[in-house]
């Protein structure tokens, strides 16, 4: 008993340690990126454990100092997984500034804002709350039942935040199947995972792709609908 006990407290005070060096070493990151010391500051956040999006926002602020605008596009998009809507908004502008600083253009979608807004939460999240929302429909469809227009109303409301509800959890579903990726490096998008293939289009540098499948070190990826492979090293997966 007494043995279980001591390990428990070992345990405990082990992760308690390491949780304090993490935040020691994001703290002193802070104060090396306020100083300036942007390649230090950047060392220091690459050692940390598990990086938040607040992490990786300074990662990405620290790379776009550095004059990295490919890496400081990666890590803000790290950074809006877990952001707020708000934090998104300022991520996405930072975003827009790096891909003109490398001739390219970036356009954040209203499609593109769903879709962001929807894989910010878990999927457990959506579903919980499809569930919740089905279940206050039929309490109210009980509480008004002698109310025929009423009843009709909220049948439509219903369906309607059906169809809404399936949209989301299909969209988070897909953001589970398939990656987002960030070009890393300029180069050739080929019909199969091999160089011998036919090319069947190029890829530039701070492109955004989804990564569909791997096959050794090659990726089957979606680029604007043209659907083809690419060689992992070129490709940075968010």
């Amino acid at each position: 008993m007494y043995k279980k006990i001591i390990l428990f407290f070992i345990i405990f005070l082990g992760i308690t340690c390491v949780a304090s060096k993490q935040e020691e070493m994001f703290l002193t990151a802070n104060n090396l990126y306020k100083n300036k010391e942007y390649k230090k500051a950047l060392d220091l956040y690459k050692k940390i454990e598990k990086p938040g999006p607040v992490t990786y926002y300074n990662m990405g602020n620290c790379e776009y100092n550095m004059g990295n605008y490919v890496s400081a596009i990666v890590a803000w998009s790290r950074a809006k997984k877990g952001s707020s809507w708000s934090k998104r908004q300022d991520i996405n502008y930072n975003i827009i500034i790096a891909h003109d600083k490398l001739g390219s253009s970036y356009e954040v979608t209203f499609w593109q804002e769903i879709k962001e807004f929807v894989c910010s939460y878990s999927l457990f999240f959506w579903q919980v709350l499809f569930l919740l929302f089905w279940f206050l429909f039929f309490a109210f469809l009980m509480f008004l039942k002698k109310e025929q227009n009423l009843r009709m109303l909220w049948l439509f409301l219903a369906l309607s935040g059906g169809f809404i509800f399936a949209g989301t959890l299909l969209i988070k579903y897909q953001s589970i199947q398939y990656k987002i990726a960030i070009v890393i490096q300029a180069g050739s998008l080929f019909a199969g995972p091999n160089e011998k293939y036919h090319q069947i289009g190029n890829l530039s540098v701070a492109d955004e792709v989804i990564v569909q499948k791997s096959d050794k070190n090659w990726y089957k990826i979606d680029r604007n609908g043209v659907v083809g492979w690419v060689n992992a090293n070129q490709v940075e997966v968010i």
